[in-house]
């Protein structure tokens, strides 16, 4: 894989370094999790590697139709590039290509890099982890070892740290609307769990404030075939009044006929969901307890 022998580059330069004392105090727990990690990347590169060659042929077919004839070649020849073994071939810009193909390759790089930090960042925890248990049983050597590990991934993520402004935990699936990316969750869970996994990925449960973004909001769960959805409002349980979960004014609301009807209602009805299909969109509070699918946003 090109992009992943660049990726992995790093660490192929500095195992001399370590010699045979990492491979004879190196856990078998550390090799596993380390081809883990490697498998998970690769994973997630072919993904993103995918939808490119899919980006270019499609910009590819259009030019031919706007027979725009030397510019559909160029993107033909992208597409031959990312087989070569010479990663910098597919990053060389030609000056006579097309804006569209080198807004397509920027965007490729970028999302790559974001992608490659994710798994780094997500391997490091690990890492951390089992440096814990192994030092708190006493394990020298192989304590030393993952600490070599970390290290060394540190160093790496410091040197390529991303000067993007996208966030670098954003999901492979998250989509870009004014500015905020956003990413549904078809998997029931509570209102809490909801939350808590936006948090965790740096995000929170999704927030509307006009009815753009209303509109974006449904037609992303209708496109994920997700028949409710927690959003980011709940009931306060000392003011007795709605907010957002960032603490934002609450500059719009679409609310089913009869909602919210939590003064009335013989449950706690403590969240908000919204119904993208049968409601149109529309939203009611209901008990936070209930399995419902979700859209995390982020900022820029």
């Amino acid at each position: 894989m090109v992009r992943l022998g660049k990726f992995l580059f790093f660490f192929a330069l500095l195992i001399p370094v370590w010699g045979e004392d990492l491979e004879r105090n190196e856990p078998a727990k550390l090799k596993e999790l380390r081809q883990k990690w490697i498998a998970a990347s690769e994973k997630s590169t072919q993904k993103i590697e995918q939808k490119y060659r899919s980006d270019l042929k499609n910009l590819e077919n259009t030019m031919v139709k706007a027979t725009r004839i030397v510019e559909a070649q160029l993107v033909r020849e992208e597409s031959k590039r990312l087989d070569h073994e010479n990663s910098a071939n597919a990053s060389k810009q030609n000056e006579k290509e097309p804006a569209e193909l080198t807004s397509l390759r920027s965007n490729f790089d970028t999302r790559i890099k974001e992608v490659h930090r994710r798994m780094d960042l997500t391997y490091l925890d690990a890492l951390k982890k089992m440096l814990r248990d192994f030092s708190a049983k006493g394990e020298l050597d192989p304590s030393v070892a993952i600490q070599n590990e970390i290290s060394l991934l540190e160093q790496k993520l410091k040197i390529q740290a991303p000067k993007s402004d996208i966030p670098w935990n954003l999901p492979d699936n998250a989509v870009e609307f004014e500015n905020h990316y956003y990413s549904a969750f078809k998997a029931g869970v509570s209102w809490k769990q909801a939350q808590l996994k936006c948090k965790k990925l740096g995000g929170h449960l999704v927030t509307i404030n006009n009815k753009h973004e209303q509109k974006f909001v449904r037609e992303l769960a209708i496109s994920e075939k997700i028949v409710q959805i927690w959003i980011g409002m709940y009931l306060d349980s000392e003011t007795k009044t709605f907010k957002w979960v960032t603490g934002e004014p609450i500059e719009f609301e679409a609310w089913r006929d009869g909602e919210p009807n939590h003064s009335i209602a013989k449950r706690e009805e403590d969240s908000v969901m919204l119904h993208p299909t049968y409601w149109h969109g529309k939203w009611a509070d209901t008990s936070g307890k209930r399995d419902f699918g979700f859209i995390c946003e982020w900022s820029r």
